[in-house]
């Protein structure tokens, strides 16, 4: 699953935006899967459109929040301060 979200992933290349990521990792089960995860993190952090935020490890998994600060559309929605009527 982690593939979809990076740059070439189909999600990206469908023009699919995803603004949020809520995710939970369950505890890798072998040094295999532990990499892998280790990867997918690095990989967007060094891509540069997902921040992590909050991740917290609660007994068997690792619970992430990823925001997409890469996004136009994600940060007017999220980020900048709302339009004021004039």
């Amino acid at each position: 699953m982690f593939k979809y979200f990076y740059e070439e992933g189909k999600l990206y290349q469908k023009n699919i935006v995803v603004c949020q990521i809520n995710i939970e990792i369950h505890e890798p089960l072998n040094d295999d899967m532990k990499q892998q995860t280790h990867n997918f993190l690095v990989r967007l952090a060094k891509e540069g459109r997902y921040a992590v935020f909050r991740p917290a490890k609660l007994y068997q998994l690792l619970r992430i929040y990823l925001f997409n600060f890469g996004e136009k559309i994600c940060m007017d929605k999220y980020v900048s301060p709302p339009k004021t009527k004039t």
